[in-house]
């Protein structure tokens, strides 16, 4: 378990991270629109690459873990990273928007900022 415990609190870290470098890419660019961000080839590439990590992150977070995650798990990033990751040319930046302004969203980092709490908490007593 301690493991698995420990594996599910890294993945949540590097979630958290990526969400803050999406977050201060997207300020720095002055992303406030999905027609500024298709503007914007460098704000382009830091939003899909971020996509790309959390969603690498999400595919080894625990079932149980997940559960916990509303949501962060509501949100289709397997599509959209598909989609980055591969094809770049017919990349729909109005979803790539949709998708970076609801891993913003304040009660995501929170729910993940909890959890991940959580699981210290739990590895502390293993």
């Amino acid at each position: 378990m301690t493991k698995s415990v420990s594996g599910n609190i890294n993945n949540i870290s590097r979630i958290v991270k990526e969400i803050h470098v999406l977050r201060d890419g997207m300020r720095t660019f002055n992303i406030d629109s999905a027609s500024a961000l298709k503007k914007s080839n460098f704000a382009q590439r830091i939003c899909t690459q971020c996509i790309t990590t959390i969603e690498a992150n999400k595919r080894l977070l625990g079932d149980e873990v997940i559960s916990n995650l509303p949501l962060f798990n509501a949100i289709n990033l397997k599509r959209t990273r598909d989609i980055s990751s591969h094809d770049y040319g017919s990349v729909d930046m109005n979803i790539v928007y949709r998708i970076c302004t609801k891993l913003a969203e304040k009660g995501v980092l929170f729910e993940l900022r909890s959890e991940l709490k959580h699981l210290k908490e739990i590895e502390n007593k293993e």
